[in-house]
């Protein structure tokens, strides 16, 4: 992973955990925006790290409910089911095959 280091200390989470991160753009993104701070640091300018930090010290924790949450809402789901009906079901295909097939490539 990478990090990213202010003043040669790696920055930490709110929750104190290392903050590393997957790719270097977002490494480098985050570096950037601590680099835009002026001398009071103005959180709310810090989308990047904010959503790094949660993903870091949040969603481990509220995973298994969030899958069981949006399990519950799957049979209602527009992209998953389909029409009886030939051409509504074709224009449904066209729509929502693309990315069905990327999210059980990448989530399954």
């Amino acid at each position: 992973g990478w990090i990213v280091a202010l003043d040669d200390k790696p920055i930490k989470t709110p929750a104190k955990k290392l903050l590393e991160l997957p790719t270097r753009p977002l490494a480098v993104g985050i570096a950037a925006e601590w680099e835009a701070q002026p001398r009071k640091i103005v959180p709310y300018t810090m989308q990047l790290m904010k959503l790094a930090t949660t993903a870091i010290d949040q969603v481990p924790t509220i995973a298994p409910t969030m899958k069981d949450s949006m399990l519950r809402y799957l049979e209602t789901d527009g992209a998953c089911i389909r029409s009886d009906e030939k051409d509504l079901a074709k224009k449904e295909a066209a729509h929502f095959d693309r990315l069905l097939k990327w999210l059980h490539r990448d989530l399954h």
